[in-house]
């Protein structure tokens, strides 16, 4: 039999459990290894979680290819362009100890324009720009300098042909 104090102490657990998970849902916060953005069909086009302990936020195109990661390493901050395929890097923008580096590729994910600086240019505070031939050397390279801007040419092995000024 049912009494009254028993179900009075169902219906303050019950009020208890309420008042109880509405001052945790006030904290705003929610937690999970993984967060999916899909449309209202179930099509995934983007994803936040952690891989090899490491935060990442991937965008995909309407089949269903990575077009776009924005991680961060222990080295820094990081964002890759994709091709279509979703294979190879087409540009690219990062930041490490070494300084920031932007680079443009070709269809085939090889570097053909790159953006440094500092520390990693030509000397520490200054930046650079470099050209690449089609087997990924640096080929040219236009910096500033302490007494203005140089441009140079470059063998295949990054020796400097030839300078101005």
């Amino acid at each position: 039999m049912i009494t009254a104090i028993g179900i009075l102490s169902v219906l303050t657990f019950i009020g208890l459990c309420i008042l109880a998970a509405l001052i945790w849902a006030q904290r705003n916060i929610v937690s999970a290894r993984e967060f999916l953005l899909e449309d209202k069909y179930g099509k995934i086009y983007a994803k936040l979680g952690v891989s090899e302990q490491r935060p990442g936020l991937v965008f995909f195109d309407r089949a269903n290819k990575q077009r776009a990661i924005f991680t961060v390493t222990d080295k820094g901050p990081s964002l890759a362009l994709l091709s279509e395929d979703g294979e190879k890097v087409q540009g690219g923008f990062s930041v490490d100890e070494e300084g920031t580096h932007l680079k443009l590729c070709n269809k085939n994910g090889e570097t053909k324009i790159a953006i440094e600086a500092p520390e990693i240019a030509m000397g520490p505070d200054m930046c650079a720009l470099y050209l690449y031939d089609k087997e990924g050397n640096k080929r040219a390279a236009f910096s500033e300098t302490e007494t203005g801007a140089v441009i140079w040419l470059l063998d295949e092995e990054g020796k400097i042909l030839w300078q101005k000024p």
